[in-house]
């Protein structure tokens, strides 16, 4: 090092290795914000866009997201309101590269919250924005709309009045990135087994053991492995069957334990008639949160037949998920007629087939 020394301060141009056999010029002029010194190969310290900002590497491929606490719990004394824990999260703006701003979230408890969706839908989902605010929302967030907010998880109020459960979904900040996207935009994926099967002379089901990925689902029982969750073995029960209600959501009957081959969903919001000698395809829709599982049965949306048409109706069947209840796994389609009493008899004589659903969410093609 080449300079001299003033009161309480070092002034140098050139800094060298303790040998002498390399040396380092300094910049004449101090960096601007989140600017840290590097050098650039050629003897020479320059100032650059730190990785770090507020302590966050961004190098590391990190996002908006939780990073502690928010834990979502319904209210004591009321049970149409809900509470949130004390938390932290950040929030990561990179619309600009060159100005990547990142900005840590810190709330208090929150207690007493109401949600406009109780009497009107299903459920609410539950984040953070960039103020520290509390949003509601009657869907989950997009893949655009997580990168500006922290996701917490979901409210469900089946029966639009009391808060029956809550389930933490949060979206961590250190969740890779890419795969966020990918299953937020395809939903729940099947990692293995959950396979759908008649349970006897009867018109229940069963579910085989299996594995899921959903974000979130399974954080209460691991922040280490926070997305993917261990299904076990179980007779699927309750059953909430599903039937559109002619504006793009969801009527739900439920619990059940049995489906019900005798009616088929029209979009016309109240259900139809399936005569004895016709067909529908039903869909088995489950959705995992913390080593459980809820399980949707779609009424058929089409009337078939015969049996034949039915199968072959298959290859191009679609249905149509409400937008309320979008985001699970397809685990199976269920080919049954409308006096079917007995699904194990009517697989074995041909007249009911349980098929496969596919891998990703409810994505059919």
């Amino acid at each position: 090092m080449s300079g001299f020394v003033t009161i309480n301060k070092i002034r140098t141009q050139t800094l060298s290795n303790i040998s002498g056999e390399a040396s380092w010029t300094l910049p004449l002029e101090d960096g601007t914000d989140a600017e840290s010194l590097a050098t650039d190969g050629n003897g020479a310290f320059v100032f650059r866009k730190s990785h770090f900002v507020n302590g966050i590497d961004l190098s590391s491929g990190i996002h908006s997201g939780l990073i502690s606490g928010g834990q979502i719990t319904i209210n004591k004394s009321d049970p149409t309101q809900f509470d949130i824990s004390v938390g932290k999260g950040v929030i990561i703006n990179d619309d600009n590269r060159e100005n990547i701003t990142v900005k840590i979230i810190e709330w208090d408890a929150k207690i007493g919250l109401e949600t406009p969706w109780r009497t009107i839908h299903h459920g609410t989902w539950i984040g953070i924005d960039i103020d520290g605010n509390v949003e509601t929302n009657e869907l989950d967030y997009t893949p655009d709309g997580i990168r500006y907010h922290i996701r917490l998880g979901r409210l469900s109020h089946w029966g639009y009045g009391n808060i029956t459960t809550t389930s933490e979904f949060p979206l961590y900040f250190n969740a890779n990135g890419e795969f966020i996207m990918m299953a937020m935009a395809y939903g729940t994926a099947n990692v293995i087994g959950n396979v759908i099967s008649a349970n006897g002379a009867n018109l229940m089901l069963d579910k085989s053991h299996g594995i899921c990925v959903r974000v979130g689902a399974n954080a209460n029982i691991s922040r280490r492995n926070p997305n993917m969750t261990t299904l076990p073995a179980n007779i699927v029960t309750p059953l909430r069957r599903v039937y559109r209600d002619g504006n793009g959501c969801s009527m739900i009957e439920g619990d059940f334990d049995i489906i019900n081959p005798s009616q088929y969903d029209d979009n016309s919001g109240t259900l139809k008639r399936v005569k004895r000698s016709q067909y529908t395809i039903q869909t088995v829709i489950i959705y995992p949160f913390n080593k459980l599982w809820r399980t949707f049965i779609l009424y058929g949306q089409k009337v078939y037949k015969s049996y034949e048409s039915a199968v072959n109706g298959l290859q191009t069947y679609i249905p149509i998920v409400p937008d309320d209840i979008f985001g699970g796994n397809t685990r199976a389609f269920i080919i049954v007629p409308g006096n079917c009493e007995n699904l194990t008899k009517g697989i074995e004589e041909e007249s009911v087939a349980i098929v496969k659903g596919p891998i990703f969410g409810n994505s059919y093609g």
